[in-house]
């Protein structure tokens, strides 16, 4: 009996690190630059625990809420991690390669959880997108490539380098060797030593790790800061000098356009001095213009103008300036500015401008009032905070409200190690102090 219970061990074992060796075979792109891998094989451990330990929680929910359901067949091989890249070419994608055993089941089973309903015509594979072509998938024999982007790109190269021309990461690389030895719920790294991690616990998400210090923005290990209400929904700031304009130039381009004018980036940000803010600070109403249109009595059709008063986000952008008035001069000379102080082209809302002092401050709100009152001295050059129940309240974004509903703080702040990294550390705290954060999360 002991001699079978150890060779039952023995393969278990065996079986148990193949699973985890071949999470990381033949599933990341060559060129990748981050990488974030979602540990399932902790997870699972952690939410096993947490059912276990809180068995009573569990049993008094209603049987219906707890039972599983019928078992789909999805034909997606369970790995024991599961790894997410973003390469240089695309940069505002997000893919994930998975191994699959049943091509029919497992494109059909992603298509409809994803909503992809475009078939997309390739000769030597299959492809799949939704109708805006922002979320993808590339089938081939055992291999299916999802493709998540922020806005449309063209991805069927990378398709092609993983799926045709099988151009994977070897698992000796460098990021893939960090990753095997972290145990984290999720990690992320990249080019240049960055790591960060993710747990969930009892209550709370913690998230912490490291960055390399950009060599185009100078971050001081204390700065003065804004010192911000707990009342306020949404608040942040970020501070640093930008040493070299090259820098924005490279994210935003040597010209910027609002509207239907076009600025150039140089003197945009000539007189930015080192501070931003951003605050969602209750509510305030606006008057839109709504445009209908009626026959007359010879069954013309003509418009008819009606005024609409809605209540939006009360929004205050802020940048911290040379105490002149120059951008907004500048602003109102490029015409982007008006008469009214209202922006041009704007988005979604009206937004006004103005500079009172040192600070040139945008606004849904026409009042456009000082984005703080008072300043403390922090080593931490970010902060970002979000009260869950007054977002909530406010009822601005009620389609996140039931992913966001068992959450009471978001709090992320970043701050200087030495001259070659930033530290970063965040915690999500749930209304559930005993309960796991993933689980409340999931319910």
């Amino acid at each position: 009996m002991m001699i079978t219970l150890l060779i039952v061990l023995v393969v278990f074992v065996f079986l148990y690190k193949g699973w985890q060796r071949k999470a990381y075979e033949e599933v990341v792109h060559a060129d990748a630059t981050t990488i974030v891998k979602v540990d399932l094989n902790e997870l699972i451990k952690t939410l096993a625990w947490d059912f276990m330990g809180n068995w009573s929680h569990y049993s008094s929910k209603d049987q219906d809420s707890i039972q599983s359901k019928e078992k789909v067949n999805r034909g997606i091989n369970l790995p024991a991690s599961v790894l997410m890249y973003t390469v240089p070419q695309v940069s505002n994608t997000i893919f994930c390669t998975l191994k699959i055993s049943d091509s029919i089941q497992a494109v059909s089973y992603v298509s409809e959880k994803l909503g992809l309903s475009k078939e997309i015509e390739r000769k030597r594979f299959y492809q799949k997108s939704n109708k805006r072509e922002t979320i993808s998938l590339a089938q081939l024999d055992n291999t299916l490539v999802l493709a998540f982007s922020y806005k449309k790109e063209e991805i069927s190269k990378v398709f092609e380098d993983i799926l045709l021309h099988k151009k994977y990461m070897a698992t000796t690389h460098d990021m893939l060797q960090k990753l095997k030895e972290e145990h984290h719920h999720v990690s992320i790294t990249g080019e240049n030593g960055m790591m960060l991690h993710l747990d969930s616990k009892d209550g709370v998400i913690d998230f912490f790790g490291k960055l390399e210090n950009s060599s185009f923005i100078d971050f001081k290990e204390s700065q003065e800061v804004p010192s911000f209400s707990n009342k306020t929904s949404i608040q942040m700031y970020i501070a640093g000098e930008v040493k070299d304009t090259s820098f924005l130039k490279n994210h935003l381009g040597n010209e910027v356009k609002i509207g239907s004018t076009t600025l150039v980036t140089d003197s945009l940000f000539r007189n930015y001095n080192n501070l931003i803010t951003f605050q969602i600070k209750g509510s305030t109403s606006q008057k839109d213009s709504v445009i209908t249109y009626e026959y007359n009595d010879d069954f013309e059709k003509i418009p008819v103008v009606s005024v609409e008063e809605k209540t939006i986000p009360n929004i205050l952008l802020s940048l911290k300036v040379d105490s002149t008035d120059i951008t907004e001069a500048y602003l109102k000379r490029s015409k982007v500015i008006d008469t009214a102080q209202l922006i041009k082209g704007m988005p979604l809302y009206q937004f006004y401008a103005t500079q009172k002092a040192d600070e040139f401050i945008m606004s849904t709100s026409k009042e456009l009032p000082l984005p703080f009152q008072e300043t403390v001295v922090s080593t931490d050059f970010l902060s970002m905070q979000v009260q869950i129940e007054q977002l909530i309240a406010e009822n601005h974004f009620p389609v996140i409200h039931s992913y966001i509903s068992s959450m009471n703080i978001i709090d992320i702040k970043a701050k200087k190690g030495d001259a070659q990294t930033i530290h970063v550390e965040g915690m999500i705290t749930f209304k559930e102090k005993k309960i796991n954060a993933i689980t409340q999360m999931l319910k």
